[in-house]
């Protein structure tokens, strides 16, 4: 086996192993964090085949969002509120959720690029938004789920982070369109 063979092995075997914040049992929720880890899993095998660096995923510290912090090079952690996240899943249909955490693995991805610092918070989001659509297409879902991820993201405000629903709307459909 090459180097680079055990490597990629051992990079598939701790990706996800890291601890993830404990669960509240007494909270019933769609979202647990055992359905985040199925979806970051199957999003980072379509995303990074050849793998992108450590994922950590937390379920809570962060109240009606999810959101990627870097931690390091290659290395980045992904929280979310799993109650928002089973009100979209009720509300906008189950790939909004896939979605959302596919646009905090685009993050992931930018965050390790060399062009990341030139970019502006708003190239920042619609280019994680494009991960989101191609991860959408290599799921091998469907325009129903690409349009429930769009409308989702006409419910968001803009503001100075993050643009209005027309360009994230465009980013996820161009991302969606280019992976198909």
């Amino acid at each position: 086996m090459t180097l680079k063979y055990l490597a990629a092995l051992l990079l598939s075997l701790t990706v996800f192993t890291s601890a993830a914040q404990p669960w509240d049992t007494a909270r019933t929720s769609y979202y647990s964090i055992d359905v985040a880890l199925e979806d970051i899993r199957q999003i980072y095998k379509l995303l990074c085949p050849s793998g992108c660096g450590h994922i950590t995923i937390k379920a809570g510290g962060i109240s009606n969002n999810a959101q990627a912090k870097y931690l390091r090079a290659k290395e980045t952690e992904i929280s979310y509120d799993p109650e928002w996240m089973s009100y979209l899943a009720r509300t906008y249909g189950e790939s909004v959720p896939f979605a959302i955490l596919a646009h905090e693995l685009g993050h992931h991805i930018d965050f390790n690029t060399s062009s990341y610092n030139r970019m502006t918070a708003w190239q920042h989001e619609l280019s994680a938004d494009a991960w989101a659509g191609c991860a959408l297409a290599l799921a091998n879902m469907g325009t129903s789920e690409l349009e429930h991820a769009m409308r989702y993201s006409i419910a968001i405000s803009p503001s100075m982070t993050h643009p209005g629903w027309q360009k994230r709307n465009k980013a996820i459909g161009g991302g969606y369109w280019r992976c198909r």
